[in-house]
């Protein structure tokens, strides 16, 4: 019976770190196959605040995590639940690139600050949103480790 719980301890473990893995890569791929780096008013007429906003978050879609995941998953597993909970606020925006910057320069101040808006709630999101993944994924590892090692 101690030889069944511990194949099926060592069988979720390694169920967790092939999803760790999948979700990892997956993220990566997702990011790389995004070729577009200018944002869809760029080339447009419109000024507005909005269309900066919506502009901003959609070149900020395209934009890795920066490796966010894996440091949730890291801080779950030495903290528990503690260090995504710390983390999580702590993460900042990205700051914009020099090419866009530069790009940014011909419009409008309003389109400016909107582009700046949007670009920044949608890079401090995804941040988040991986970090707070990997954290789960993390402590959900550090149970089913528990968890087996309370079985023998």
């Amino acid at each position: 019976m101690a030889a069944t719980r511990a194949g099926a301890s060592r069988r979720a473990v390694s169920a967790i770190l092939i999803t760790c893995f999948t979700v990892a890569t997956a993220q990566t791929v997702g990011a790389q196959s995004q070729t577009s780096t200018q944002p869809a008013s760029a080339v447009g007429a419109s000024q507005t605040a909005a269309a900066g906003a919506a502009d901003g978050a959609a070149l900020a879609e395209v934009r890795p995590t920066r490796g966010r995941f894996a440091t949730g998953l890291v801080a779950a597993l030495f903290t528990g639940p503690f260090g995504p909970a710390i983390g999580y606020p702590l993460i900042r925006p990205d700051a914009l690139t020099a090419e866009t910057l530069k790009t940014l320069e011909s419009k409008s101040p309003e389109y400016q600050r909107g582009f700046k808006t949007g670009w920044d709630k949608k890079t401090q999101a995804r941040k988040r949103k991986a970090f707070l993944v990997g954290g789960a994924v993390g402590f959900l590892t550090l149970m089913v480790i528990f968890g087996a090692a309370s079985e023998r």
